[in-house]
């Protein structure tokens, strides 16, 4: 695979991240939930991903990255959609983890592939477009998300 579908991989991935980074908190308020319990969802999602990352770490080596993008690709769906289910922000603290497995499973493979892609010449280029990239996706998705939302 080459170095442009990981950077339009991680900003179409970086536009869905945003667009349920904005849901989320919208979904679980309507759902009744304070503060302190829309933190405790994003809190297990973000646990969830550093917990996993070193387990994801560990397989990328011994797996290589392409199984880890697709399982996290597909994790990330499910979970996303996942949340269209709930009726209770205790569902949603159910599911939150799901979704930073997914990232773990998917954002250091993504990462790893756009560095081992370029050689000393073109490493900063290419590491420079990738967080572009995603970047983009995050301003793409959040900015999106309200409207969809809506």
């Amino acid at each position: 695979m080459s170095d442009s579908i990981a950077l339009v991989m991680s900003f179409v991935v970086s536009v869905c991240m945003g667009m349920t980074m904005l849901s989320i908190p919208l979904l679980a308020s309507l759902l009744e939930a304070d503060a302190s319990l829309i933190g405790l969802i994003w809190g297990a999602s973000l646990m969830s991903y550093v917990i996993f990352c070193g387990i994801c770490g560990r397989a990328l080596d011994a797996i290589g990255g392409r199984p880890l993008i697709r399982l996290g690709l597909v994790t990330n769906s499910l979970a996303s959609l996942s949340f269209l289910l709930c009726d209770s922000p205790l569902h949603m603290l159910v599911v939150a983890p799901f979704l930073g497995a997914a990232g773990a499973m998917f954002w250091p493979a993504v990462e790893v592939w756009v560095a081992r892609g370029g050689d000393g010449g073109t490493l900063v280029r290419d590491v420079g477009s990738y967080n572009i990239a995603w970047s983009l996706g995050l301003l793409v998705g959040t900015l999106s998300g309200g409207v969809v939302f809506d």
